[in-house]
């Protein structure tokens, strides 16, 4: 139940690992990228390098992604890797400047700000339903925008 739930964070006998299982994730993942930093283990072979990796720390119970798309992309393809999720969020946030002070801009930057956050939580960049809604609102906040310029020009020119 809810309450269970809630009072097994509360437990003071309970060890924190257990009551946190996301950390023993995080453990395991940023164990995989500091033997591994510059291309981490490989998106090819992360199954294998997981249960390794989570049987050289002793969690064998439960072998899951991270849940947290930073460390999640250290471990698979290091440093190498995370360059590419740190220009997609850099060209993400030089369009939100462009958009100077209009409402897209805002909109824009919570979606982003909500994408970083929730990234530290889930493999959010990993599921495709959160990718399409990601990407389909990136694309009406563009086209929002370019609606507005062209109006703009148009009652300009007039």
């Amino acid at each position: 139940s809810i309450i269970d739930r809630f009072s097994e964070v509360f437990a003071k006998n309970t060890p924190l690992i257990q009551r946190f299982p996301r950390l023993s994730f995080w453990h395991v993942h940023l164990k995989m990228f500091i033997e591994n930093p510059v291309f981490g283990v490989g998106v090819a072979g992360y199954d294998e390098a997981a249960v390794h990796y989570y049987n050289l720390v002793g969690y064998h119970d439960k072998i899951y992604t991270a849940h947290n798309i930073y460390l999640q992309n250290l471990a698979d393809s290091g440093v190498f890797g995370f360059l590419g999720l740190t220009s997609l969020f850099s060209g993400l946030i030089v369009a939100v400047i462009r958009f100077g002070k209009s409402g897209v801009k805002q909109g824009l930057t919570f979606l982003i700000a909500g994408t970083l956050v929730s990234g530290l939580m889930q493999n959010n960049l990993r599921d495709s339903e959160f990718l399409y809604v990601f990407w389909f609102c990136v694309s009406m906040f563009v086209v929002r925008a370019s609606i507005a310029q062209v109006l703009k020009n148009e009652s300009t020119n007039q």
